[in-house]
Parts: C-alpha cells; sequence; structure tokens
C-alpha cells in the first residue's frame, strides 16, 4: 500500500465533486460552482495520508450534500437555480444563488 499524494487526493476530490454536481444537475436542474477556496477546505479535511480516498468522499458528504439538501427543502434552492458556493475563514458556506425563471414548454 502507497500514500495517496496531494495532487492525486485532488483528483480523487474532483471526481466525487464532479458526480455530486451532476446529481444536482440531474435531479434538480440545480446548478453548482464552487470556490478554490471551498476546494481547498474540502481537500483539508478529506485528505488523509494514512486512511487514503475514503475521507475525502466522506467531506462532500458531509459538507455540501446536507446543507444543500436543507436549502431545497426550505426552498432558499430552485429548481433551474445557478449556485456558487465559497467558504469563509470559520469554515462556514458563502453561499451565492442566482434564481432563473424557467421557461415551460
Amino acid at each position: 500500500f502507497k500514500p495517496i499524494s496531494e495532487d492525486v487526493a485532488r483528483m480523487i476530490l474532483d471526481i466525487h465533486y464532479n458526480k455530486f454536481v451532476r446529481l444536482l444537475e440531474k435531479q434538480h436542474r440545480i446548478s453548482l460552482t464552487v470556490g478554490e477556496s471551498l476546494k481547498y477546505h474540502l481537500k483539508s479535511v478529506g485528505f488523509s495520508p494514512i486512511y487514503g480516498a475514503r475521507p475525502l468522499k466522506s467531506a462532500i458528504k458531509t459538507f455540501l450534500t446536507p446543507p444543500m439538501a436543507d436549502k431545497i427543502i426550505m426552498g432558499q434552492v430552485k429548481r433551474g437555480d445557478k449556485v456558487h458556493l465559497e467558504v469563509d475563514e470559520n469554515a462556514a458556506l458563502i453561499w451565492n444563488i442566482n434564481s432563473e425563471k424557467l421557461e415551460t414548454a
């Protein structure tokens, strides 16, 4: 067993992040982007040379999924919205939500 490097951890994080983004797009037509500060935070909390890539997936499931679900349930993020997330120095999410009316066919 060879520990993963931080570069490999970033690639693995991107894979899991992209799966989450595709799921939001497919199920809710929500477009999600995140800033470098958030990607760095996720990699920092999810990177473990000892445990490999498992904590990276967990970081997304813990740090992104529940807050997004809450925003959807409360109606703060709606179908068709474009969401950009950053993180502040206290590891709190900063939400930028741009709502666009969906055209009905």
